[in-house]
């Protein structure tokens, strides 16, 4: 349960509509200590799923997607390209489905981890940032969100470690 606070990286996944089995993704970002990273996807033939409030929420409509939007299959080959090996980081068990739909359905072997980021911090740590999760403004774009997310985190990381540190302190000098 030990997280790399300089090195780990977030990934978010904006979709179709919101929480439907049929929805797919249109978008991903993703962020690490320096840099971050960002895709539109146009849609596949066969995902036809969409949601006007999604859209709304999210600032992208399906003309744009099919005017602009990357291939899906060549965002899995680049993701894999950029990510092979390492696991990302996702608040979310919905972003763990839309990565798997992707890859699935564009015919492409995932080659990195999708993890909830609660298998790598204690329990006390996730339930925090869960709590800031709820309380936090999302910008509903991607790469915003993924980079927000790693900030959420690492702040997080940093008072539980301090606390935990200040505790340690206080009880080795009792």
């Amino acid at each position: 349960m030990t997280l790399d606070v300089a090195e780990f990286l977030t990934l978010d996944v904006e979709a179709s509509s919101l929480y439907g089995e049929s929805s797919y993704p249109i978008s991903i970002g993703l962020a690490g200590p320096k840099d971050t990273w960002y895709r539109v996807i146009c849609p596949l033939p066969e995902w036809e799923e969409w949601d006007d409030l999604a859209a709304m929420l999210h600032g992208i409509d399906r003309d744009f997607l099919l005017a602009q939007g990357r291939d899906a299959f060549f965002v899995a080959r680049e993701l894999n390209a950029l990510l092979r090996d390492q696991t990302v980081l996702v608040d979310s068990e919905w972003d763990v489905f839309w990565i798997k739909k992707l890859f699935d359905e564009v015919g492409v072997t995932l080659a990195f981890s999708v993890e909830l980021l609660s298998q790598h911090v204690s329990k006390a740590e996730s339930d925090h940032i869960y709590q800031v999760i709820e309380e936090v403004d999302w910008p509903h774009v991607a790469n915003e969100d993924a980079v927000l997310l790693r900030k959420i985190i690492v702040e997080a990381h940093a008072r539980h470690t301090n606390a935990e540190n200040a505790s340690e302190l206080t009880l080795g000098s009792a």
